[in-house]
C-alpha cells in the first residue's frame, strides 16, 4: 500500500465477507507520489451475489463478424469496429451484458439464447459491430451477469482499454507450449489510428516467422510460426519482436 514502484505494479484483494447480497459497494482509491506530486484515483465497484458456483464462459473480443481471431477482452486495447462475445457458452441461458456500471441497473444488452453476443447478434448468425461509442476513452469494464442452464447465477468481468495512439496488437503476447518437432500458427490482428501499409517486423528469432514481415497492413493481420525444430526439450525460449511503421514513426513490441 505504500512504496510502490512505478514502472511496477500492485494488487487489490476484494472481499465480498462484509458486504450485503445484492449490494453494491464504490469507492475510488487515490495513489499518489510525493516525490513528483503525480497522483491518480482508481474508481473501485464491488457486489455481492448469491454464490452460483463458476463458470467456464469468457469474455472474448474479435476484430471479424465471424468471431475469428478472438483473444479474451481483458487487457486488449481497442480502436476500431470490435465485435464482443461470450466464449464457452455451453452451460449459458442468459447472458445479461452491462458496460462501466454496476449490475444492479438495466442492462445495456440481455440475450437470452446463443451466440451471447455484447451488441447483438445478426440474422446470418455473424456477431453485432460493436463502434465503441459508447464506451470511454481509456479504461472500461464490460460485466456479464450469466443465468446457467445448469442452476445459479453468475458474474464474470472484462477490464480492457478504448483509444491509443500505436499500433495495437491482439494478442499483445504470446505465450505457447509446443510439441518438439512440431509447430504453431498464431493470427495476430494490428490497429492503429489510421491507415498504414508498411509496417515491418524486426527482431524475428529463428524459432518464428512472421508472414508477412514487411508491408503489413493496420488495420489487418499477420501471422506467427513458431517452430520448436531448433529448441531444445524442456527450455523455453523467448524474444520481444518489434513492429514499427516508418510513415507514421509508430512501433510496438510483442
Amino acid at each position: 500500500s505504500s512504496g510502490i514502484t512505478s514502472p511496477g505494479s500492485f494488487s487489490i484483494l476484494l472481499d465480498t465477507s462484509t458486504v450485503p447480497v445484492g449490494s453494491t459497494v464504490t469507492a475510488a482509491v487515490t495513489f499518489a507520489s510525493s516525490s513528483s506530486g503525480l497522483s491518480v484515483s482508481l474508481p473501485l465497484s464491488l457486489q455481492a451475489l448469491d454464490s452460483g458456483g463458476s463458470t467456464d464462459a469468457t469474455l472474448m473480443v474479435s476484430g471479424n463478424a465471424d468471431r475469428s481471431s478472438a483473444v479474451p477482452l481483458t487487457g486488449a486495447v481497442l480502436q476500431d469496429t470490435s465485435y464482443v462475445f461470450l466464449g464457452n457458452d455451453g452451460d449459458v441461458d442468459v447472458a445479461a451484458f452491462y458496460l462501466n456500471k454496476p449490475t444492479t441497473g438495466s442492462a445495456d444488452q440481455t440475450e437470452k439464447q446463443g451466440p451471447f453476443d455484447f451488441a447483438g447478434t445478426a440474422s446470418n448468425g455473424n456477431s453485432g459491430p460493436w463502434d465503441l461509442s459508447s464506451a470511454n476513452d481509456g479504461t472500461n469494464i464490460i460485466r456479464v451477469v450469466i443465468t446457467k442452464l445448469s442452476g445459479g447465477t453468475v458474474e464474470i468481468s472484462a477490464t480492457f482499454t478504448v483509444g491509443s495512439d500505436s499500433l495495437v496488437l491482439m494478442p499483445s503476447s504470446i505465450a505457447e507450449t509446443v510439441i518438439k518437432g512440431s509447430t504453431r500458427t498464431i493470427s495476430v490482428q494490428v490497429s492503429s489510428p489510421g491507415q498504414l501499409t508498411d509496417v515491418t517486423a524486426s527482431n524475428v528469432p529463428s524459432w518464428a516467422t512472421v508472414t508477412p514481415s514487411s508491408g503489413i497492413t493496420s488495420p489487418g493481420s499477420f501471422s506467427i510460426l513458431l517452430d520448436t525444430s531448433t529448441v531444445p526439450v524442456g527450455s523455453t525460449v523467448t524474444a520481444a519482436v518489434t513492429f514499427a511503421s516508418s510513415s507514421s514513426g509508430l512501433s510496438v513490441s510483442l
